[in-house]
């Protein structure tokens, strides 16, 4: 008697339901963070109202100068505007005169609603009895431009002007001279790892659904009618 060994995946509502919620909560509270990377300019810039070297900026809001480790309100970091004296980073919701900025906040803003859809879609088609092929494909789907969407938005926040224009943060030496600098570093911090962690659970479901795609649980059938060798 020949027998072959395969795996086969039964595709189960419920996996990728909890998994892409938990994915969506981790990409929104990754949106409403002020330490999604923290800048290390390398000096107190002047220009600024940080008086530290390290800070931490968000997508929407941005570490409070006065309190350490505090995140203004996303409400009403517009009164701010900016965090130097030139700037209006935070003035407004999407555009503020950094092209890469913008358009990461607006990926993080489709980001949010595609995997909200996902998630309203996920809990509907357990509760609806939907079928599974149409599970399958739409949660593909709608989990892949997710993917790219988070993905985007991640890379293109560490091309923003803080982290990358060479004349942004100013320092003024003992004889008032005036020269502007590019910031040492940005590097990853709490906001970006929840997006990454997002990134890598929805991930996760792409990689399920494939599997349950291209080997399906075989349906169950009466072991009278098996042929056996």
């Amino acid at each position: 008697m020949n027998r072959k060994c395969e795996f086969r995946f039964r595709y189960r509502g419920c996996i990728p339901a909890i998994f892409i919620t938990l994915a969506f909560t981790l990409s929104f509270l990754s949106c409403l963070d002020c330490f999604f990377v923290r800048v290390d300019v390398g000096f107190a810039p002047d220009n600024s109202y940080f008086e530290k070297t390290t800070f931490g900026l968000g997508l929407w809001t941005f570490e409070n100068p006065l309190v350490s480790g505090k995140c203004i309100n996303p409400a009403f970091v517009t009164n701010v505007g900016g965090i130097t004296i030139d700037d209006e980073l935070y003035a407004s919701f999407f555009s503020n005169g950094d092209p890469g900025w913008g358009i990461a906040r607006l990926l993080a803003a489709l980001g949010l609603l595609t995997g909200f859809a996902l998630t309203i879609f996920q809990w509907m088609s357990i509760c609806l009895h939907v079928k599974t092929n149409i599970q399958l494909i739409v949660t593909a789907v709608l989990t892949t431009i997710t993917v790219s969407l988070e993905g985007s938005k991640i890379g293109l926040f560490f091309e923003t002007e803080p982290c990358t224009a060479a004349d942004f943060w100013e320092r003024i030496d003992a004889d008032e001279v005036s020269t502007h600098h590019k910031a040492d570093t940005c590097h990853m911090d709490r906001g970006a790892q929840m997006s990454t962690a997002s990134l890598t659970i929805y991930s996760i479901v792409i990689v399920y659904t494939l599997l349950c795609s291209f080997y399906p649980a075989r349906e169950h059938q009466n072991v009278d009618t098996f042929d056996y060798d």
